[in-house]
């Protein structure tokens, strides 16, 4: 157990501060880590069965040659972090620029900040993998972290990961190509609530605050209320959300104002939401406003193959689409049930001013 103690310009090839392998557990309370370097964890590393608890604190400019800037865990670790902050730090050469956790980690963080922290590859923030367990995220903000050629801006988590945001803050984060904020990816799941996600940009591909891909059609569900999207961008499809495949697309208690999947090209949809494959859709008490694309200024929903889609008690005012569905383009979705919704001022420059629908 460590408190109060600085870890500055160390170097290894794993853990440029700390590294614990098949540790009980490394409790570390107000530590500092500072300019530590190596291949794997700049700041700390920990293999194989061990506890992390780390309360209060900050990793600032630590670099790992490959992964895990910051720290880097691997193999049924549970990792404790609270009140911890994340500045600067580097994945030179491969993934998670402050964070880098896979193999069956639980992870729990609460009123931690990652800014300014990017990765060459996947996740600038934070690159969870094959976890086949609980990941927390709560009271916490991301800003500013980068995926200078990949995907997840701030976080990415791909494989078996049962994802749940709570009450935190996405803003300006960038990936190369999808996933501004968020990349979901492979029989993954995901639940957010009273998040805002802002200014995040996917340069090259979907989901300018959010890309989930579940993969593989079943219980793999996208749950999102009481949250805000605004002016987030994608240059193709999803100006804030993507999400392909997953079992249930459920939004309700949400406002998506302002964010565009690139309205200039002519196959790039859903200015706000762009949802393909899904097994049922239902978005209620939601207010989409000034959002814009080249097709569905809203929203665009693409064979929702399940049971019965259903839209209700929500908002469209003042979207946009270059080309048609000024509000919603819908494509090749069998059922849906549009009760008690309010449709304003959206616009479309050639069919749909509010809404257009094809093999529907």
């Amino acid at each position: 157990n460590a408190s109060e103690t600085s870890f500055s310009t160390g170097s290894a090839r794993s853990g440029g501060g700390i590294y614990a392998y098949s540790t009980n557990e490394v409790s570390l309370i107000d530590c500092a880590f500072d300019g530590n370097y190596a291949d794997y964890g700049g700041g700390l590393a920990m293999q194989t069965s061990g506890i992390l608890v780390h309360e209060g604190g900050a990793y600032v400019s630590n670099e790992a040659n490959h992964s895990g800037g910051a720290i880097y865990s691997d193999s049924y670790n549970d990792l404790s972090i609270e009140d911890v902050a994340f500045t600067s730090n580097t994945g030179s050469n491969d993934s998670g620029g402050a964070i880098y956790s896979d193999d069956y980690d639980e992870v729990s963080i609460e009123d931690a900040s990652f800014e300014g922290n990017t990765t060459k590859d996947h996740g600038g923030a934070i690159y969870f993998y094959e976890h086949y367990a609980s990941v927390t995220i709560a009271r916490s903000t991301f800003t500013d972290n980068e995926a200078e050629s990949g995907n997840g801006g701030a976080i990415y988590a791909k494989n078996y990961v049962g994802l749940s945001i709570s009450a935190s803050d996405f803003t300006g984060n960038i990936a190369d190509d999808d996933g501004g904020a968020i990349y979901l990816y492979n029989r993954a799941a995901m639940s957010i609530s009273g998040s805002t996600f802002s200014e995040n940009i996917a340069q090259k591909g979907d989901g300018g605050a959010i890309y989930d891909n579940a993969y593989t059609s079943g219980s793999y569900d996208l749950l999102i209320e009481d949250s805000h999207f605004t002016d987030n961008y994608a240059y193709t499809h999803g100006g804030a959300l993507y999400a392909k495949k997953v079992g249930e697309l459920e939004v309700s208690a949400s406002v998506f104002e302002g964010n565009e999947a690139e309205a200039s090209r002519s196959s790039s949809a859903g200015g706000a939401v762009y949802s393909y494959y899904i097994d049922s859709v239902a978005i209620a008490q939601s207010i989409f406003c000034i959002n814009t694309a080249y097709s569905g200024g809203a929203i665009y929903s693409y064979d929702a193959y399940g049971g019965t889609d259903e839209w209700t008690n929500n908002i469209f005012q003042e979207n946009v689409a270059s080309h048609s569905g000024g509000a919603i383009y819908f494509h090749t979705n069998h059922y849906n049930e549009f009760i008690n919704n309010s449709l304003v001022g959206n616009e479309a420059n050639y069919y749909g001013g509010s809404i257009f629908f094809k093999k529907t």
